[in-house]
Formats: C-alpha cells, sequence, structure tokens
C-alpha cells in the first residue's frame, strides 16, 4: 500500500459474511430483553426496521414519529407482525427537529 490508501479487506466481510451461531444469536436477544429502545422517526424506513428488529431481540419500544397517522400504522403493523402486546410500543407524536416538540 501507497499513502493514505487503507487495507478494508474483510471490514464488511467480518461481520456480515460470517453466519452466526445459535448461542451467539441468543445472547444478543438476552441484552435486549427487559431493555426499552427509544426509535425516533420510526414510523417508516430505517427507523421501522429498526424498531421490528429491536421486537424481534425481545426490546420495548418507545416509537417516534412527526407524522401522527403514518405512527399510528406503524405502531399497529408492528404489533400484528411481531406478534407484540400494545404494551411493548410506546408511540409518541414528536418531531426532533423541533425545540417546542422535544420539551414535551
Amino acid at each position: 500500500m501507497t499513502g493514505s490508501a487503507r487495507n478494508t479487506e474483510g471490514f464488511l466481510g467480518s461481520s456480515c459474511d460470517v453466519p452466526r451461531s445459535e448461542s451467539s444469536r441468543n445472547l444478543n436477544m438476552e441484552k435486549f430483553k427487559d431493555k426499552v429502545a427509544v426509535i425516533t422517526g420510526g414510523a417508516s424506513g430505517i427507523g421501522y426496521a429498526i424498531a421490528k428488529k429491536c421486537l424481534k431481540l425481545g426490546a420495548k419500544l418507545v416509537l417516534s414519529d412527526g407524522n401522527p397517522d403514518l405512527l399510528q400504522e406503524a405502531s399497529r403493523s408492528l404489533a400484528v407482525e411481531e406478534g407484540q402486546w400494545s404494551a411493548q410500543i410506546c408511540s409518541v407524536v414528536v418531531d426532533v427537529r423541533k425545540e417546542e416538540d422535544m420539551s414535551k
């Protein structure tokens, strides 16, 4: 290698290509059990995907978004998809870009 070039070989492969063992999966699930994940922008896109994964790993959710209709639908969808009781998901309408919303 020359200059500032970095060796990134295996960087992604080390975490993405190696199948996890069953014991590793169980360990990850234990890390999320009885924890609360607070997810902003959770009604769609990356936030929704993170919320879905957190539920699968056993976390309870505080799901927030600035769009009340989309947030309600996302919460309902997550509860149905993941078979979670509504007590596992708390929905809060908030736009984190607005200071007045953050003081609620």
